[in-house]
């Protein structure tokens, strides 16, 4: 599963809180469920949720829908 349609799917089941959100996403990344594009490994797995969903806000892709 790509990184955005899992964030995407975590926002849907966990609502709009980015800490809940976050957390469920950092989890899954060091259980081996998602990983990362090439480049990106040099944040914590927090930081890169935190940083993904901010990226899905700002251009929209982490909406309902």
């Amino acid at each position: 599963m790509r990184q955005r349609e899992f964030m995407r799917e975590l926002f849907r089941k966990l609502g709009k809180d980015k800490a809940m959100v976050c957390a469920a996403y950092a989890d899954a990344e060091r259980r081996g469920e998602i990983t990362r594009k090439r480049g990106t490994d040099k944040n914590s797995p927090e930081q890169y949720a935190s940083d993904l969903w901010s990226d899905g806000i700002r251009k929209g892709w982490l909406a309902d829908r």
